[in-house]
């Protein structure tokens, strides 16, 4: 994926093309050709999940999480979160989670075979 494929399909993040590309390189370095024709999908994901994090997104990019409990005095809510580390960074925008469920589906195909 390119930077101007990059903005065109993840128009709300808005950052200078050095830092896109910036953020395409580390994606395409975690997003491996086991991948097959989900592997721009994974790039794009992942660099737009990262770059959220960084700040570069609008508001549009983060997270909606399920509330497990509220309280109403002295103001209290928890969310629901996964126990699994790896997928808890990946829950923090809806780019991670959308990554995360694409990268699951990737794996699940590949058995016995190193998906990165």
């Amino acid at each position: 994926m390119d930077v101007q494929a990059f903005k065109d399909r993840y128009p709300q993040v808005v950052a200078s093309d050095p830092v896109i590309l910036d953020a395409l390189d580390d994606a395409s370095a975690m997003v491996g050709i086991a991948w097959g024709q989900q592997r721009e999908r994974g790039i794009g994901l992942y660099a737009a999940h990262v770059l959220t994090l960084d700040g570069q997104a609008g508001s549009s990019g983060k997270a909606s999480q399920t509330v497990t409990s509220k309280k109403v005095g002295e103001v209290q809510i928890n969310y629901a979160t996964r126990s699994d580390d790896q997928a808890v960074w990946f829950d923090r925008t809806h780019y991670g989670q959308r990554y995360w469920m694409l990268y699951q589906a990737v794996r699940s195909r590949m058995t016995g075979v190193f998906v990165t």
